[in-house]
């Protein structure tokens, strides 16, 4: 089971910078260990379909308004792909979507109860910066992979 906020057409939010089909991942910039995931998330993937953005963005505001979402929870990642928004648990998994094998069994995580995934995910999320620490400003992508950072 997934959790839905409700459904948009992106393209009404993003314009043509991102075709609607095109899954984006909103995540903590400011968190390192956030950050490094998505330098991961992008050396693993076998698609090279998801864009990113900082959750503290006005992109990462204007995606989520569209899911009726006003106040950004920061300890939430999220992924919007096929006029969905994924959370939490059910974000990690959509991601591991798009992972190249062995990593792509992440997204069979969806079999475990949500109850533990949920769990583990929120203990995760609530020590991150304790275990990874913070930085100011978001790392700069290289430029072949700065197109899919939506600004």
């Amino acid at each position: 089971m997934f959790r839905l906020l409700w459904t948009v057409d992106r393209r009404m939010i993003l314009g043509v910078r991102v075709a609607a089909d095109d899954p984006v991942l909103l995540f903590d910039s400011t968190c390192v260990m956030c950050s490094r995931l998505v330098l991961w998330i992008i050396r693993h993937e076998s698609d090279q379909r998801l864009c990113f953005a900082a959750l503290q963005s006005d992109v990462a505001v204007r995606e989520l308004r569209g899911f009726g979402v006003t106040d950004i929870d920061f300890e939430t990642m999220y992924v919007i792909e096929d006029g969905r928004c994924y959370t939490r648990s059910d974000a990690v998994a959509q991601v591991g979507r798009h992972l190249r094998w062995p990593w792509r069994a992440v997204s069979a995580t969806t079999v475990a109860p949500v109850a533990l995934r949920e769990r583990l995910y929120r203990f995760v999320a609530r020590n991150r910066y304790r275990l990874s620490g913070t930085r100011a400003v978001c790392a700069v992508p290289t430029p072949s992979v700065r197109r899919r950072f939506l600004t």
